[in-house]
């Protein structure tokens, strides 16, 4: 006996044993169920978080593009719809024909790169000597230095291969979102990205609309103002005003203009 009014006996003491097993089992598989749950939960909203995200930085990228080089803040299409213009990284062979210029180490570890490399160097130097002529007179009437239109024509056209560029002459893959703008849209990794490029009627028109670009911008009336035609500058502007994404934009530029020794166009 416990206490006064309590009794116990051998059955007695045999069901509540078997009654706090039961509850023992049923509070496990009460917190097995919720466990499950909660990682499937979990699962359901960080697959939700993933694709809200990539829904976000879908629309900020095409809002970004929309108030970009024809507005205040400068967004380039470079790193979207070029394929030679990818970040700098372990393997220059993705570089397109400016792979040598910007990994000249692997001219020395890779002999079938070095074959690759003579045939890149002569589209180069023939995309130079076809368009130069057209930055020198774009740097005469706006101001803009012949070494940086031509850069950035070498850089974000593949020096004239990418397959975008040529379709559209558009050699700087501006973009264009008026109405009455004849454009081509692009498309990226697979898929479409709802940026249309601007398409001219002839290459010399790419080189004039980067130029108005410029004369129109209020970020670099000071250079131009000046008579500015430090390409170093330029590039610091650029890379000031978020120009490009691509985070080797002016990097990229000042090696080609270097390579080639452009900045001694900027003086014809």
């Amino acid at each position: 006996m416990i206490g006064n009014n309590v009794t116990l006996d051998a059955s007695g003491f045999v069901q509540a044993n078997n009654k706090k097993e039961i509850t023992d089992e049923r509070i496990e598989t009460f917190l097995w169920r919720l466990l499950i749950l909660t990682a499937l939960f979990y699962l359901v909203w960080e697959g939700n978080v993933k694709v809200n995200l990539g829904l976000l930085s879908l629309e900020k990228t095409e809002d970004q593009i929309r108030m970009s080089q024809f507005s205040g803040t400068k967004f380039s299409l470079l790193g979207l719809f070029d394929e030679s213009a990818i970040r700098l990284s372990k393997s220059g062979k993705d570089q397109g024909n400016l792979a040598f210029v910007f990994y000249p180490e692997l001219l020395q570890s890779e002999s079938l790169f070095h074959a690759d490399a003579e045939i890149q160097l002569e589209q180069c130097q023939a995309f130079i000597h076809r368009f130069i002529p057209v930055a020198i007179a774009e740097k005469r009437r706006f101001g803009v230095p012949a070494s940086i239109l031509m850069a950035q024509a070498l850089l974000e056209s593949n020096a004239g291969m990418d397959s975008l560029a040529d379709k559209t002459n558009n050699f700087f893959l501006r973009p264009c979102f008026d109405a009455t703008c004849n454009v081509a849209h692009a498309h990226t990794q697979g898929l479409h990205i709802k940026a249309p490029v601007h398409a001219y009627t002839n290459q010399w028109q790419s080189f004039r609309d980067q130029s108005m670009f410029y004369q129109s911008s209020p970020e670099f009336q000071g250079l131009l103002n000046n008579s500015n035609l430090n390409p170093d500058d330029w590039i610091k502007l650029l890379e000031r005003t978020g120009y490009s994404p691509d985070t080797y934009y002016g990097k990229k530029l000042h090696l080609l203009i270097q390579k080639f020794q452009l900045y001694k166009f900027d003086n014809r």
